[in-house]
């Protein structure tokens, strides 16, 4: 009921008004921890992502030492020629996946011509600069690269090989050819008459300066600055499960229960 301005308030409405923001109290107290409850519910469960996340960067750069233990020779070979491909990754804006692989190919068809492992991350570095120059796709730079590895395990660049090299790195190999002071055309010849040798395909890579120029006058495109970014922070999480002792312990764990069911 409406109460006119100068009427005395009947206790009964304040009575009405405490129990009901009692009620509105006790509601608001359920939603409360309610709220509490599901949030510690995300939080356990963003713990939990993290730290698979955490397992699962940490198997694949295990991987990828593996896969350098196969062209390197011992432990602290392996650690400098890991931190060497890492930098170029950087520098040349790919992926560090793929970096480790190409060098990894590169290495194993090049070991035959007595080629450093120092000479071959710089023409990882270079190839993967090509590739950008020349706009290839995933598809064309895959090719251009088993092209490029079988050239090098074979010693020369035969016509199909070199066919698919001018396909695949187009105008970064003009660029490079041009500085060599050869054309693209006169280095078709050789390669008909099998007279390009792997040799001479590989110093082209390596001693091009022009390519590095005009790769480093592109801007970074967004992708490739996902790429980096997506890199720089496996690199913190296999690091931060280092530190933390996470991933010791996780696989002291599995060895563990794998002996308890074995047993």
């Amino acid at each position: 009921p409406e109460i006119s301005l100068g009427t005395a308030i009947q206790p009964s409405y304040l009575k009405n008004i405490e129990n009901n923001t009692k009620r509105l109290q006790s509601s608001f107290s359920g939603v409360s921890k309610a709220a509490g409850a599901f949030v510690a519910i995300l939080g356990a469960r963003e713990i939990i992502q993290f730290a698979t996340r955490i397992k699962d960067t940490t198997a694949t750069f295990q991987n990828y030492r593996n896969q350098l233990r196969l062209v390197t020779n011992g432990q602290q070979d392996l650690t400098r020629v890991f931190g060497l491909l890492e930098q170029a990754a950087v520098q040349n804006r790919t992926s560090f996946g793929e970096t480790i692989d190409l060098f990894t190919k590169l290495r194993v068809s090049t070991e035959a011509l007595g080629i450093s492992e120092e000479r071959v991350i710089d023409v990882t570095g270079k190839l993967s600069q090509a590739l950008q120059v020349a706009g290839a796709d995933g598809n064309t730079a895959a090719s251009v690269i088993r092209q490029f590895g079988q050239a090098m395990a074979s010693g020369e660049v035969r016509g199909d090989e070199f066919r698919s090299l001018v396909e695949g790195l187009g105008p970064a190999l003009a660029i490079m050819a041009r500085e060599s002071g050869i054309t693209v055309g006169q280095l078709r010849k050789m390669s008909q008459a099998g007279e390009l040798t792997a040799q001479t395909m590989f110093e082209l890579l390596e001693n091009s300066n022009s390519l590095t120029n005009a790769f480093q006058s592109m801007d970074p495109t967004i992708s490739q600055l996902e790429t980096g970014l997506s890199d720089a922070f496996d690199r913190a999480l296999v690091k931060l499960g280092e530190v933390t002792g996470f991933t010791n312990a996780y696989e002291k764990q599995i060895a563990d229960l794998t002996r308890t069911f074995d047993n």
